[in-house]
């Protein structure tokens, strides 16, 4: 799989650092860096001006263009991330994470 960003900028520590990405590629063709585009955007609404009136991939046509202006973060998750889009996928993690769970906090568990 190839991924879609690197980062250069970085503020705040311990596990979740906000970092200012480099470059922003969705879905490259050639490798970039070694992490992904997943999650929820917290957008200032001026961005939503940049969003044309019609179908538009925000991360194809937006987001290129505010990593120019370095305005575009993110942050960094160093666990455990998969991609629960199926329905199988969704099961498989829910199952993977409940097994984390019993590991490191089962007493959260029910009985």
């Amino acid at each position: 799989m190839k991924w879609g960003f690197g980062f250069d900028g970085e503020e705040g520590g311990g596990r979740r650092r906000r970092r200012r990405r480099r470059i922003f590629v969705e879905k490259p063709k050639i490798f970039v860096g070694n992490k992904i585009n997943a999650g929820i955007y917290l957008l200032n609404p001026s961005v939503l001006d940049r969003v044309e009136l019609r179908p538009t991939s925000i991360e194809k046509e937006v987001f290129p263009k505010i990593v120019v202006e370095k305005k575009l973060y993110a942050m960094l998750l160093l666990g455990f991330w998969m991609d629960i889009g199926q329905p199988k996928d969704y099961i498989t993690g829910l199952r993977l994470y409940l097994d984390s769970l019993r590991k490191k906090s089962s007493p959260k568990l029910a009985k």
